[in-house]
């Protein structure tokens, strides 16, 4: 009997393919060969897209995020509008169990690269436990992020928590954060 060749996970896990060799792998797998398709299921949603919800937030994440064995944090920036002004940007990586939240970072980049258009942004970081539960340190980063936000007049709409697999969480509908709106 001939031996079946090794999933994109399994190829992944040893380390043999990258995570987005990995994805490509997956997808080639399942039959996606149509090119736009393809490129928003692995790079994200393009500049642009409207961002209404948090899970088209976690979308425009995902590709960044998901796949890491360490925690990073990713900035997306959008427009007055809501839209997105280019893909995620890793801003900082740490161990297995925590990152970096500066919100002084963060800021500067925003207002750095923001490039005059910047109204709001979201932010987002990985869990590589598998856990979507936000820690009290996540909870208090985002309180003090918000706040550094507002007093340079940007509006954080967001932070979220992005698992393998899809799975995320977003500390605004968990009550985390002060409401305002995506849009």
């Amino acid at each position: 009997m001939p031996r079946r060749p090794p999933t994109p996970a399994a190829l992944l896990k040893r380390g043999t393919i990258s995570a987005l060799e990995a994805r490509v792998l997956a997808h080639m797998r399942a039959g996606i060969y149509d090119e736009e398709r393809l490129t928003r299921s692995l790079f994200g949603l393009p500049r642009g897209t409207l961002i209404a919800s948090s899970w088209q937030a976690a979308a425009a994440f995902a590709p960044v995020l998901q796949g890491r064995a360490t925690e990073a944090l990713a900035v997306a920036m959008l427009n007055q509008r809501g839209m997105l002004l280019g893909e995620p940007v890793i801003l900082t990586t740490g161990s297995r169990a925590a990152t970096v939240f500066d919100p002084a970072q963060i800021l500067h980049h925003v207002l750095t690269k923001g490039g005059g258009e910047c109204a709001s942004f979201i932010v987002a970081h990985n869990h590589p436990s598998g856990n979507t539960t936000p820690s009290w340190e996540d909870i208090t980063a985002t309180k003090k992020m918000q706040a550094a936000a507002a007093a340079v007049r940007l509006n954080l709409h967001d932070s979220l928590v992005i698992v393998d697999g899809g799975g995320f969480s977003s500390l605004a509908e968990l009550g985390h954060m002060a409401p305002v709106p995506l849009v």
